[in-house]
């Protein structure tokens, strides 16, 4: 399984989620604050934006999670 992660990588020049996980994080961030989108929707872009920058995707689980942490950081800064 791992081989064949780092084939994608090194053919195609994608790099480590963990290479711009500091930027994908911003993007939702950013989109929170601007767009009454939803967990959902905001997880969808999330998606989008790791393909057209070619990152390399994480598990879902770990995307949610980030993804999650935006929605609940607009929340309780609007309730706040």
């Amino acid at each position: 399984m791992h081989e064949h992660v780092w084939e994608i990588r090194d053919t195609y020049a994608y790099r480590e989620f963990a290479a711009g996980k500091a930027e994908l994080r911003e993007f939702p961030a950013a989109r929170v604050w601007s767009s009454p989108e939803g967990p959902r929707a905001l997880f969808d872009r999330a998606m989008v934006w790791l393909v057209n920058n070619r990152g390399l995707l994480p598990g879902l689980k770990s995307l949610a999670r980030m993804v999650a942490g935006s929605v609940r950081k607009r929340n309780h800064r609007r309730s706040s």
